[in-house]
């Protein structure tokens, strides 16, 4: 069989795995998306905004009036790739093609690193793709909805380089492929451009402790920095346009590392309290990689990447090291890494589980291969089947994935073009709350993607910053003065509360409130809606549809005036 030929069956089992491994991905439903959390939301809308910020990264119908500044970007990839498909397909059906095909081009690249890079045989490279594409860690990203992440070829493409450049016959191009590479993963997420630091360190320490040429890691650091250096300083200024965000806090830190027994099993609890933040280990691939000191011998590597894939691990734990996410804590021995200046960004160690289940795959494929020569290959063709059980029993999907609701509600009809929707969640979202609590809350952080998610099909401005954990949204600004006099009017305290509330709303270019009224408690929903009716007039539109009931009330002037003009604040 050719080469071109295996290759491409490869990937075809690949997007067969990946087809059940994240259903419903697959299912298309307009009504619902395959996710358990927010970040698909926010994801959706970059993709459905990216098209309208270039070249200035300035999208003018978010953070209304003003516009809002992309410039501090989870992933610019993604922007990238928005960009490409406006006028392909839907952003909610991009969104999900990606989600389908991101783990299943993640694992192709891995393959082919071991099978390529480290020599691995046929059909026994198969196993370091799924160990890769189907790993602990990129389920959850896949819970989370972050399909940015799912997409990442990147890492495997990098040690490919990296593996081939500092070894004898490497070329001056490996060093390009490498920068590239890296370019690449640093836009995907700025954590994969940490991770391929490491990468790039460790294994030119390795080639300098192992003698292998100063002047060929040199060579190959050069080609590297020649494309690396300018993306991570255009990066750079980039964020310093787009503002600071949070520092994070140790219970951030905490909430983002992981429990021994993360890496054990998927349990629904850490689905539901704690953002699918685990990366359950291919318990059969695992044990295979154990055995690489007894198996593989003397052979070239081997050492350097079961290091690596047990320090990562190590990492993944965090600051302190606990046997289940509740349990008593005691210092981590490998926390010194949070004091690299520059570090504290890292908030989600367990984002370090990318590298072990890339190292060790490749590490378990190179063991299987080996012992494959030396007893009946037939013997070890068990490990397939027991590695897929493991991807989805084990690391859990598709059994972890929900559909959640995601028809936008079509009370959003009813309100004037090109005046902007203000979305009022609930009282107790107030800035002062956001503002005092330890960490931006899952509450908020659902308002703020919901309000941007919705704008995707009605199209209407908002004041909402869409991409960002900021405290202080203009949205719940904005929202906080309207539920002030609303409450202030109901309760007596000032009778005269809701005197001047279309004029303001119109000074503020708003021509529409809308109600999600089931975020609120009983009392306060019937307070505000009995409010907005004196002050606006009978409701415009009211739903039930996608989810939740959303009541609108449009000002009665912005019927009848012109939409406001728009002036952008670019780069």
């Amino acid at each position: 069989m050719t080469s071109l030929r295996s290759t491409a069956l490869v990937a075809l089992s690949y997007l067969v795995v990946s087809g059940f491994w994240t259903w419903p991905a697959l299912d298309f439903d307009p009504d619902t998306l395959p996710t358990r959390h927010f970040d698909l939301m926010p994801s959706i809308w970059l993709i459905y905004a990216s098209p309208e910020t270039f070249p200035d990264l300035v999208y003018p119908w978010s953070l209304w009036p003003d516009g809002e500044l992309l410039a501090r970007l989870d992933s610019y990839v993604l922007l990238l790739l928005g960009w490409i498909n406006h006028g392909l397909l839907p952003p909610e059906v991009f969104a999900r093609t990606l989600l389908w095909t991101g783990p299943a081009a993640s694992a192709l690249a891995a393959e082919l690193c071991a099978h390529r890079g480290f020599g691995v045989p046929r059909p026994w490279s198969w196993l370091a793709g799924l160990s890769y594409g189907f790993s602990g860690i990129m389920a959850s990203a896949a819970l989370e909805g972050q399909v940015y992440s799912t997409f990442n070829p990147w890492l495997p493409l990098l040690l490919w380089a990296i593996w081939r450049g500092m070894n004898p016959g490497g070329r001056w191009y490996h060093g390009l492929l490498a920068g590239a590479a890296w370019g690449a993963a640093h836009l995907t997420s700025a954590y994969f451009g940490a991770i391929g630091i490491a990468l790039l360190v460790v294994f030119a320490v390795r080639s300098l402790l192992w003698h292998q040429g100063v002047l060929r890691v040199a060579r190959f650091a050069a080609g590297v920095a020649a494309l690396a250096v300018p993306v991570g300083l255009y990066q750079m200024w980039l964020f310093s346009w787009g503002g600071l965000k949070l520092e994070p806090t140790m219970a951030d830190v905490l909430r983002g590392s992981m429990a021994l027994s993360d890496a054990l099993i998927w349990s629904d609890p850490i689905d539901v309290a704690n953002h699918s933040i685990n990366a359950p280990l291919h318990w059969s691939l695992f044990w295979m990689a154990l055995l690489a000191p007894v198996v593989l011998g003397r052979e070239r590597g081997w050492r350097t990447l079961l290091a690596m894939t047990v320090l990562a691990f190590a990492l993944a734990l965090g600051p302190v090291l606990r046997l289940h996410p509740d349990g008593a804590m005691m210092n981590n021995p490998f926390r010194f890494w949070q004091a690299i200046p520059g570090a504290t960004f890292f908030r989600f160690p367990y984002r370090f589980m990318w590298i072990t289940s890339l190292l060790g795959g490749i590490l378990a494929a190179s063991v299987t291969a080996t012992l494959a020569t030396r007893v009946r290959p037939r013997l070890l063709w068990a490990i397939f089947p027991l590695a897929i059980i493991d991807a989805m029993f084990i690391v859990g999907l598709p059994l972890r994935m929900r559909s959640s609701v995601a028809d936008v509600p079509d009370a959003y009809a009813a309100a004037p073009a090109g005046w902007g929707v203000l979305d009022l969640f609930s009282s107790k979202l107030s800035v002062a709350i956001v503002r005092e609590a330890e960490t931006v809350g899952d509450d908020f952080l659902w308002a703020r993607s919901l309000s941007c998610y919705y704008q995707t099909e009605h199209h209407l401005p908002t004041p909402a910053q869409c991409i960002g954990t900021m405290r202080d949204d203009p949205r719940v600004l904005l929202a906080d003065e309207v539920f002030m006099r609303l409450l202030a009017y109901a309760d007596r305290s000032r009778p005269d509360a809701l005197e001047g509330l279309d004029d303001w709303l119109l000074e503020h270019k708003l021509g529409t409130v809308a109600v999600h009224a089931d975020f609120l408690r009983p009392n306060d929903r019937d307070q505000v809606l009995e409010a907005l009716e004196v002050a606006l007039g009978p409701p415009a539109g009211d739903s039930a549809n996608g989810g939740e009931r959303v009541v609108v009330f449009v000002v009665p002037e912005a019927r009848t005036l012109p939409p406001p003009a728009v002036e952008l604040n670019p780069l």
